[in-house]
């Protein structure tokens, strides 16, 4: 803004054209004021910076004005004024100039370059400028924000809670470095089969776009996301008062973090859908190794097509500890995807020397569902505890191994002892029974210490 300095200043020139100077006194015209006006400038913004005499001047040659934009300096020539106490020097942006509050670069900016400024005189100008930052100075009259660093997209998200949804509507936010702006309307395409290609809706003048996808007939995807890092498509750039800086359109990789799916579980079936899902697997997220008291086991079970989840399912759990009842892990999430994730926490009489499900019939839905878009019930049936599937064939976890009932020997079996192929047990039979009673007398020793 302005300096109310400047104006009384200006208005002191004035009288003193009118008037005359004081008998006896000569005035020297110095510069009083350089200003600019206030805003946010990119790309190709033209500046007109003005450098205020406290009487009319005359100006031959090309006088120059030299700004500060960090480490650059920018060397503005004299455009108007002559004749007049305000000079004109207009500055234009150029792809690299950031500045943050501009001014000039010293008191010694405005050079004459081989020409004059004078007054009615005539007599050379004093044009020496005020201290950079302090009164009357560029910097102090004004705020200039040159910035031509593009803004980035830091996150694409939703406000839709997960789920499996049929038609439906999805506000989709692409967030910014930095506020932006659009002058067209910028689209967004996701990678539901076929794909939609999803207008911008709201947001210019701030950092976040929102761009709303409404579900049509036949459209599908197992987990929402864009196609590629190159989906947002359109002209956004930085908010500025003048020029364009082009904003950078690149998205998070689809799945990686910050992506649209990394951020939400959301999945689109709009095709009527007659097949109710199945399980096709139980594994966990945790290595293979014992696990003891309090510790936490992640259990997933990977449904043929994504479903929504009500209420808390539970999966049982094998058991052969000293407790009177077999450990569940429960349901914690995954509505909206085909993979259910359950927890499980190892409790204090819990013992087992190979985690799996209890049964075929282990996935409980508990009061709650499990159902597709149908919507169809899912089939409960999980593999059988050991085959193909389980969780005992996907994974080798034991759980508080000191929690096995007596007499219990820790191997399953002695490995290495064969039987004669004339079906006579002899020297084998009785090196196995030894063998089997010794794992018995160490396992037994080894409680003890314990």
């Amino acid at each position: 803004m302005t300096s109310i300095f400047h104006h009384l200043r200006v208005l002191g020139a004035v009288l003193v054209l009118a008037c005359g100077a004081l008998p006896g006194f000569a005035a020297t015209t110095t510069v009083s004021d350089v200003d600019a006006p206030d805003g946010d400038y990119g790309v190709g913004a033209i500046i007109d910076v003005t450098v205020t005499f406290t009487a009319p001047v005359t100006v031959t040659g090309v006088p120059t004005l030299s700004l500060a934009l960090g480490t650059t300096t920018r060397v503005v020539n004299y455009g108007s004024g002559s004749g007049t106490a305000i000079l004109h020097f207009q500055y234009t942006v150029q792809a690299g100039d950031n500045s943050a509050d501009l001014d000039y670069i010293s008191t010694a900016a405005l050079q004459l370059a081989s020409g004059t400024i004078q007054d009615g005189t005539p007599a050379n100008a004093d044009v020496t400028l005020a201290q950079p930052g302090f009164l009357h100075s560029l910097g102090d009259n004004s705020v200039i924000v040159v910035d031509t660093v593009p803004a980035t997209v830091l996150s694409v998200t939703t406000t839709k809670a997960p789920g499996l949804y049929g038609v439906t509507t999805v506000p989709i936010v692409v967030t910014f470095s930095k506020p932006v702006t659009t002058s067209t309307v910028p689209t967004l395409t996701l990678n539901t089969s076929p794909n939609a290609v999803v207008n911008y809706a709201s947001g210019s003048g701030s950092s976040a776009l929102t761009f709303t996808y409404t579900s049509a007939a036949t459209q599908v995807s197992n987990h929402l996301d864009y196609v590629s890092s190159t989906a947002l498509a359109g002209a956004i750039s930085n908010l500025s008062t003048s020029g364009v800086t082009p904003a950078t359109l690149t998205l998070p990789a689809p799945n990686a973090s910050g992506s649209l799916g990394a951020n939400s579980t959301i999945a689109i079936n709009t095709n009527a859908d007659a097949t109710a899902p199945t399980v096709l697997g139980i594994s966990s997220t945790n290595g293979n190794g014992t696990y003891a008291t309090g510790n936490t086991i992640v259990v997933l079970v990977a449904m043929s097509e994504p479903v929504n989840v009500t209420g808390s399912p539970l999966l049982q759990l094998n058991d052969i500890g000293i407790g009177a009842t077999d450990p569940v892990a429960t349901f914690v999430d995954g509505t909206g995807s085909s993979v259910l994730r359950f927890s499980y926490v190892v409790g204090s009489t819990d013992a087992t020397r190979r985690l799996d499900e209890l049964s075929p019939s282990a996935l409980l839905i508990n009061g709650g569902s499990i159902q597709d878009i149908g919507p169809n019930a899912a089939v409960l049936a999980v593999p059988a505890p050991g085959a193909t599937g389980s969780l005992g064939a996907t994974k080798a976890i034991a759980v508080n191994l000191d929690n096995l009932p007596s007499g219990k020997p820790l191997a399953a079996s002695v490995v290495g002892v064969s039987t004669p192929k004339g079906g006579g047990c002899g020297l084998s039979s009785a090196l196995g029974a030894v063998l089997a009673a010794l794992a018995l007398t160490l396992h037994g020793r080894l409680r003890r210490r314990a």
